[in-house]
């Protein structure tokens, strides 16, 4: 079976899926706790905790996929832009790892989500709809303005498939019949616009 873990702020929610190539495995079992509050330890414990719970009621032990807010850095391993702070500069996938004595696979929130939505078809009809629109008003920015990139921001943002769907698209809205505009992910993640309004004071008021 596949376990499932949401690592929020307020909750932890486990769930446990029947084992299945298309991806439409049937509930097994669903379970959540309260997430300890800025107790990382104990964050590790809680998570532990629901496998074992959920491999215990299943009768079954589980592959293990983790969704967390913020992502792992890939420069230092360790996780960034966690509204839940007490997860931030740790090394959350490699400590849950020795916690659990087994392999995890971690994700972004959002990226799980759209994983989630991926074998609905009316969800993959919404976000083809969503990426055509936005890169025909994306190419209309190119075309005026012929930026050295276009940057994406807020939640949307994390998901992962723009970067790959974009620039294709891009090739069929613009006056070019080479577009080399790069469409990248914001540095500072959704955290960029608070960054931003940090440094609407000049230096030399500080």
């Amino acid at each position: 079976m596949r376990i499932g873990i949401d690592l929020g702020g307020t909750k932890i929610e486990a769930i446990a899926l029947a084992d299945s190539a298309a991806g439409d495995g049937a509930i097994l079992l669903r379970h959540r706790v309260p997430t300890p509050a800025a107790d990382y330890t104990a964050i590790l414990d809680a998570v532990a905790e629901l496998v074992a719970f959920t491999e215990k009621h299943t009768g079954q032990t589980g592959t293990v996929g983790i969704a967390t807010p913020g992502a792992i850095a890939p420069s230092t391993g360790l996780l960034k832009n966690s509204n839940s702070t007490v997860l931030n500069g740790k090394p959350l996938d490699r400590d849950l790892e020795a916690k659990l004595g087994r392999p995890i696979r971690m994700e972004n929130d959002a990226n799980c989500l759209a994983l989630s939505e991926a074998g609905d078809p009316l969800a993959r009809a919404c976000l083809d709809l969503y990426e055509d629109r936005l890169a025909r008003s994306l190419a209309a920015i190119v075309n005026v303005l012929d930026p050295d990139a276009i940057v994406l921001g807020g939640g949307l943002s994390n998901v992962t498939r723009l970067y790959s769907a974009l620039p294709a698209l891009l090739q069929l809205y613009t006056f070019s019949a080479d577009v080399g505009t790069p469409v990248l992910r914001a540095k500072h993640g959704d955290s960029s616009g608070v960054r931003g309004a940090a440094w609407l004071w000049p230096e030399e008021r500080q």
